[in-house]
C-alpha cells in the first residue's frame, strides 16, 4: 500500500474526469443512482448500486455536501461502468492518519475521513474497506438476483421474492413452468414478487431480460406444499352428569374436541406433546378448560406444531327413555370389510343402538359408527354410551359394555354431539384384531334439528378405513372418538340415500316393565329375563330373541306375614348356558356377574323383612351381547 499526498488527495474532492480505456460495453450494465435522506436537520447522501446502498457519506469533505461527493462518485462509477469490462478492481488504500482512498480500476473514487468513520462509529480502515468491498460485490453482481432460489410456499398463502441484479425492470419478463401450481405478480416499483400458492406441485418461475443481442434468464423452484394439519385455537364440547361427567367422559371429550379442532390430511400424524389431564371434571352448570399443544407431520407436507384450548361444558340435559331399539347383530361374524347397519334417527324419536360383532375376516379391521347427515338440516344428539374395549372374550365384552352403560345412564352421563349438514360424525371408532369382538349400548337422544340422520354401522380394512386420519389418534388413546369428518355431497335422489338400504332389525321401546311378588312362606317366585317376551320389528315378524339392549324393571313387592325378622335372597340363576350378569336394586350400584353356567345360582342381594312388613323392590337388568338366554332372578326366603 502506498501514500499519496495531501494535494492529490485534496484534489480527488472535485469534479476530475478520470480517464479509462474504452473495452467493449456490457449488455447489462450496474444501475447507479443517488439517495438522500435527512435526519434531525441533517443530510445523508447513499450511493445505490442496483437500488442497494454501497455506501453513505454522512460528513463533508474539502467543502462539499454530502450530497455533492455522491453525486461526484456516482458519476465516477457510472464512468467506469460503461468503459470497463466487469469486475473491476477494487480497493482501499491509506493516505495519510486521517484519510484512506477506494480506488477503482487503479484511479481513485472517493476519500474516506476520519471525521466519515467517526459518525458511523467505525474505525476508519474498517469503513474504507466495508465500502470498497461493497463496490466490488455490487459491481460484480449477475444481471439477476433473487433473495431465495428454492421456495417453499404454503397453498393458498404468499410468499415474497426480491428480484435484484443490473436489468431495470422494464426489461424483466416472468414465467412459470407450471401456471395451474403458483401465480405470480411482480412489483416493478419494488423489485417485488408476489408468489401465491394455488395448488400443490412444484414449478419452475424463470426471470429474463433482453438487451440488444444479449439475454439473461434465471430460474429458481417454487414448491407449493399444504399443511399438514389445520388447527383452530379453541373448540367446545358439551358433556351431561350428575354429580359431574365422568373422568372417561371428559376425556373423550377432550379427545372429541381436539378431533374438531385439528383438520389434519390425509397421511398425517398427529402428535400430543403432553398428555391432556383431568383432575376434576366439571359438575353440571360448570366448564373446564385444557390446552393441548399439537405437532402434526407428513411427508410431502409442511409441519405444523400449535396448541388448542379446549373447553368442557357441563349443559344439563333431560333424560329421556328410547323410543326404539336398533339391533346390528347381522352378521355377528364379520367375514369381510362392510356395511353392517343404517337406519334413520328423527326428530324427538331418542333411539337406542345395541351391537355385537366378531372379526372373522382373518385381519384387522375398523370398526365405525357413524352419524350421517344427508339434509341441509344440522341436528344436535345426546349420546349416553357403554362401550367395551374390543376383545376375544364374547360374553365378556358384552358384560363391560352392559355395566358401562347402566353406570352412564344412571349419572346421566354423556355427551352432546353437532351433526352439520351434510356431514359424517363418527361417534365410533375402534381397530379390531382377527376373532376379536366389538360390542356396545348406547343411547341417541336427538336434542335439535329439523331433518333426520342416519346411523350407518361399518367395517373396513386397517389400511383403508375412510374415518379421519386423527382415527388412530383417537382409538389408541381414548378408546372412541367423535369428530367431523370432510363434507358429504348433497344427493338429488330424494327417493333414497346414497348409503344403501335401511336395515330391518329396527325394534320398538327397549323396556318391559313387570310386577312380581314373593310372600315369605311361600313359593319361590322366578322373573325370567329374555324368555317368551321378545320385542317384535314394526312388521310382527322380526322377533328379538333374548331381548339384548332391552331394559328390564321389575318391581317386586315383597310381604313377610310372620311375625319374626326374615331375609329374603334374589339369585342370579343362569338356564340356556353361560350367561353374564348385571344389576341394580333399588336404584343403587351396578352389580356385576362373571359368566356363570347353570347350575350356579350367585347371590344378587339380601333383603332384611321385619314382621309384618311389605315392600317394593326395585330390579333393573338387561340381557347382554353375548350371552345366552334366557335366565332368572329368583326370590326365595334365606
Amino acid at each position: 500500500m502506498r501514500n499519496m499526498t495531501g494535494c492529490t488527495a485534496f484534489a480527488l474532492f472535485a469534479f476530475a474526469l478520470l480517464i479509462f480505456s474504452t473495452p467493449a460495453r456490457a449488455a447489462f450494465q450496474p444501475r447507479i443512482s443517488v439517495a438522500t435522506q435527512t435526519i434531525n436537520d441533517k443530510t445523508f447522501a447513499s450511493v445505490t448500486i442496483n437500488d442497494r446502498p454501497a455506501f453513505t457519506l454522512r460528513t463533508s469533505a474539502g467543502g462539499l455536501a454530502p450530497s455533492v461527493r455522491a453525486e461526484a462518485a456516482a458519476g465516477r462509477l457510472q464512468g467506469v461502468i460503461e468503459t470497463w469490462p466487469l469486475p473491476v478492481a477494487v480497493d482501499a488504500m491509506k493516505v495519510d492518519g486521517s484519510t484512506w482512498s477506494i480506488t477503482i480500476h487503479g484511479g481513485s473514487l472517493l476519500l474516506v475521513t476520519s471525521a466519515e468513520a467517526a459518525a458511523h462509529g467505525m474505525k476508519l480502515p474498517d469503513l474504507a474497506r466495508t465500502w470498497a468491498s461493497n463496490i466490488h460485490d455490487m459491481l460484480a453482481e449477475p444481471p439477476f438476483t433473487v433473495s431465495k432460489r428454492s421456495l417453499i410456499v404454503p397453498l393458498r398463502e404468499t410468499r415474497t421474492v426480491v428480484v435484484g441484479g443490473a436489468v431495470s425492470t422494464d426489461q424483466i419478463t416472468l414465467t412459470s413452468s407450471a401456471p395451474g401450481v403458483a401465480q405470480l405478480q411482480f412489483n416493478p416499483a419494488t423489485r417485488r414478487l408476489i408468489v401465491s400458492g394455488a395448488s400443490a406441485g412444484r414449478t419452475i418461475v424463470s426471470v429474463r431480460a433482453v438487451s440488444g443481442g444479449s439475454t439473461a434468464q434465471l430460474d429458481f423452484t417454487v414448491t407449493v406444499m399444504k399443511y399438514a394439519a389445520q388447527i383452530d385455537p379453541a373448540a367446545t364440547v358439551t358433556v351431561t352428569g350428575t354429580p359431574s361427567a365422568s373422568v372417561a367422559t371428559t376425556y373423550t371429550a377432550l379427545y372429541t374436541g381436539l378431533a374438531r379442532a385439528v383438520a389434519p390430511e390425509l397421511g398425517a400424524r398427529v402428535q400430543l406433546l403432553s398428555r391432556p389431564q383431568v383432575n376434576r371434571p366439571p359438575a353440571p352448570g360448570t366448564r373446564m378448560r385444557v390446552t393441548i399443544p399439537v405437532t402434526v407431520t407428513g411427508a410431502g407436507l409442511l409441519p405444523v406444531q400449535s396448541s388448542t384450548t379446549i373447553t368442557i361444558v357441563n349443559q344439563p340435559v333431560d333424560q329421556r327413555a328410547p323410543a326404539r331399539l336398533f339391533y346390528s347383530n347381522h352378521p355377528e361374524r364379520v367375514m369381510r370389510g362392510q356395511t353392517l347397519y343404517l337406519a334413520k334417527i328423527f326428530p324427538d324419536i331418542p333411539t337406542r343402538l345395541d351391537y355385537h360383532h366378531q372379526n372373522g375376516s382373518g385381519r384387522p379391521l375398523i370398526f365405525h359408527a357413524d352419524l350421517v347427515n344427508e339434509s341441509d338440516s344440522p341436528m344436535r344428539v345426546h349420546v349416553i354410551a357403554g362401550i367395551s374395549d374390543p376383545s376375544t372374550d364374547t360374553i365378556q365384552v358384552g358384560r363391560r359394555a352392559g355395566s358401562r352403560y347402566l353406570r352412564a345412564a344412571a349419572a346421566n352421563d354423556g355427551m352432546v354431539l353437532d351433526v352439520p349438514a351434510f356431514s359424517r360424525v363418527p361417534i365410533i371408532s375402534q381397530r379390531l384384531a382377527p376373532e376379536q369382538t366389538v360390542s356396545g349400548v348406547v343411547d341417541l337422544r336427538p336434542i335439535s334439528g329439523g331433518g333426520a340422520v342416519t346411523l350407518c354401522l361399518s367395517a373396513d380394512g386397517d389400511d383403508q378405513t375412510v374415518s379421519s386420519p386423527i382415527t388412530a389418534l383417537l382409538t389408541a388413546t381414548a378408546g372412541n372418538s367423535a369428530f367431523i369428518s370432510p363434507a358429504l355431497e348433497h344427493s338429488n335422489d330424494s327417493d333414497g340415500s346414497p348409503l344403501g338400504a335401511m336395515s330391518p332389525w329396527v325394534f320398538g321401546a327397549p323396556l318391559i316393565a313387570r310386577d312380581a311378588l314373593f310372600t315369605v312362606g311361600g313359593s319361590w317366585t322366578y322373573m325370567r329375563i329374555g324368555n317368551n317376551d321378545s320385542l317384535k320389528d314394526v312388521t310382527g315378524k322380526l322377533l328379538l330373541y333374548g331381548n339384548y339392549g332391552v331394559d328390564y324393571v321389575i318391581n317386586l313387592k315383597l310381604s313377610n306375614p310372620t311375625t319374626d325378622l326374615k331375609t329374603v335372597g334374589l339369585f342370579f340363576a343362569p338356564e340356556a348356558g353361560s350367561v353374564a350378569g348385571i344389576f341394580r336394586v333399588d336404584d343403587g350400584p351396578v352389580l356385576e356377574f362373571d359368566p356363570t353356567l347353570p347350575p350356579n345360582e350367585p347371590i344378587i342381594a339380601r333383603i332384611p323383612l321385619a314382621g309384618g312388613e311389605t315392600r317394593i323392590v326395585k330390579l333393573r337388568t338387561m340381557p347382554l351381547n353375548g350371552s345366552f338366554y334366557p335366565m332368572s332372578i329368583i326370590a326365595h326366603t334365606l
